[in-house]
């Protein structure tokens, strides 16, 4: 998988959760919490280049945050790879 496809995965995984992260059952939200930052983790593994120590701490916080700086990475990626073709 490249990077654009790891990124895209991410994200769709952190949507997929986002409902889990503001439900009532506390179990729920505990190991959407869990996923949340096993997604995070992943993101900075994949695009540390891309993402600074302080956003990192920060997208652990703040989930609207995440999926922006993902969106940035996806666009960058696929800017990219039309640059490549051309």
């Amino acid at each position: 998988m490249t990077k654009l496809d790891n990124i895209i995965q991410i994200k769709e995984e952190t949507l997929d959760i986002q409902s889990k992260l503001i439900s009532s059952d506390v179990e729920e939200v505990m190991a959407a919490m869990k996923k949340y930052e096993q997604l995070v983790d992943w993101f900075y593994h994949e695009s540390g280049d891309f993402m600074a120590p302080k956003q990192y701490e920060a997208a652990k916080k703040d989930l609207e945050y995440f999926i922006f700086l993902m969106e940035l990475a996806e666009a960058y990626h696929q800017t990219n790879i039309c640059e490549k073709e051309t």
